[in-house]
C-alpha cells in the first residue's frame, strides 16, 4: 500500500504548497514541467516493456483490450460524464468545486489502474511514484487557483488505488513469473502512450486502452491453468 500512500500525501503537501502560493505560481510552469516530466514516463514505459516469447500476448491483449474499448466508446462516455460533473460545480461553492475537479483528474487515467496493479503484484512503485510527482505539480497548480477543496482530493485517491493495489496483490500468488511479465508489458505499453501523448507527440484514446489490461489478467490467467 506504499504507493497510494504516497500519491495521497503527495497531494497532501503540494496543495498546502499551492495554497501558500496563489499569487505566485504561474500557468505557463505547468506545461512546461508536464513536458519534461512526460519524457520520464515514456522512459520508465520503455524500459519496462520485456521483449521475448510472451510479446505475443501482450500484442493480443492490446488489440482485444482496444476493440473493445474503441466498441464501447469508452473515453466518450467518460468525457460526457467529466462534462456533465463540471456543470453542477457551477452551481456549487468553491470548496467542491476543487475537490470534484482534483479527484477526476487524479483518479482518471491510465496510470492511476496501471501503476496501482504493478504496485500491487511486483511491488514496482515506479509508475505510482512518476504519478505522484505529476499529481504534486497538478495539485499544486489547482490548489493555487480553486483553494482548499483540492486538498481532499487524496481521500478518493487513497480509496481507489489502494483498492486497486489490494485486489493485485491478492490474485499474484495466481500467477507465475511469465503470466506476470505480460501484464506488466501490457501496462507499460500504455504508460509509453501516455509519454507520447504528454509530449504532444500522438493523440491514443488511452482511456479506451484500459481494457487492454483486463484481457491480459485474462490471458495470463488461462496461461496459468494451461500450464
Amino acid at each position: 500500500m506504499i504507493g497510494p500512500l504516497v500519491n495521497a500525501l503527495a497531494i497532501i503537501v503540494a496543495s498546502l504548497i499551492g495554497l501558500g502560493l496563489r499569487r505566485v505560481l504561474k500557468t505557463s510552469l505547468l506545461d512546461s514541467t508536464m513536458s519534461v516530466l512526460g519524457l520520464i514516463v515514456l522512459v520508465i514505459g520503455i524500459y519496462g516493456v520485456t521483449m521475448d516469447m510472451t510479446m505475443i500476448y501482450v500484442i493480443l491483449s492490446l488489440v482485444i483490450g482496444l476493440w473493445i474499448g474503441e466498441s464501447l466508446d469508452l473515453e466518450l462516455k467518460v468525457k460526457q460524464n467529466l462534462e456533465k460533473v463540471l456543470k453542477l460545480q457551477d452551481s456549487q461553492d468553491s470548496l467542491l468545486h476543487g475537490f470534484l475537479t482534483a479527484s477526476v483528474l487524479f483518479v482518471v487515467g491510465a496510470m492511476a489502474i496501471i501503476g496501482s496493479i504493478e504496485s500491487g503484484i511486483n511491488q514496482n512503485h515506479i509508475i505510482v511514484f512518476t504519478k505522484s510527482t505529476l499529481d504534486f505539480v497538478a495539485a499544486m497548480m489547482l490548489s493555487a487557483t480553486l483553494g482548499i477543496g483540492v486538498l481532499f482530493s487524496f481521500i478518493p485517491v487513497l480509496l481507489y488505488q489502494g483498492a486497486i493495489t489490494w485486489f493485485a496483490g491478492e490474485i499474484s500468488v495466481w500467477l507465475n513469473d511469465t503470466t506476470l511479465t505480460i501484464i506488466s508489458s501490457v501496462g507499460n505499453i500504455l504508460v509509453m502512450g501516455l509519454g507520447f501523448n504528454m509530449l504532444k507527440i500522438t493523440q491514443y484514446k488511452m482511456i479506451n486502452l484500459l481494457p487492454s489490461i483486463l484481457v491480459a489478467l485474462v490471458i495470463a490467467q488461462l496461461l496459468n491453468f494451461f500450464q
